[in-house]
């Protein structure tokens, strides 16, 4: 009897130390993870007749006007647009809570900025 307990621990303690050190070989041999693609190497899906359109509307309106007046671009389907409009909406909203804090007064909220914090 004895020697069956002594069989299954060993048994048992050799299981457990290949299996530590095959997890240590993962460890050791595992990659990196891989960081983001910044903006320079995010590939540029969006279509040329959107892009015209987004640079006839700054043209003619103005860079601030045109993104945070006019519309939110929906039917434009490029994700890392729309990424980068809601981060420069974030931004210009941001710097004027900043300037009007220094400043030491209250601003209202323009429409389109409490409209897309909602988004």
């Amino acid at each position: 009897m004895k020697l069956k307990y002594r069989i299954i621990w060993s048994t048992v303690i050799c299981v457990l130390f290949v299996v530590y050190l095959n997890g240590l070989a993962y460890i050791v041999n595992r990659q990196p993870e891989p960081e983001a693609p910044s903006i320079d190497v995010y590939p540029n899906t969006m279509k040329a007749s959107d892009a015209e359109s987004v640079l006839s509307m700054i043209n003619t309106e103005g860079f601030d006007h045109t993104f945070n007046h006019l519309t939110t671009f929906r039917d434009i389907g490029d994700h890392k647009f729309h990424e980068l409009r809601k981060a420069y909406i974030a931004a210009s909203k941001e710097l004027m809570d900043y300037v009007s804090e220094a400043a030491g007064k209250v601003h209202n909220i323009p429409y389109y900025m409490a409209h897309e914090s909602s988004n």
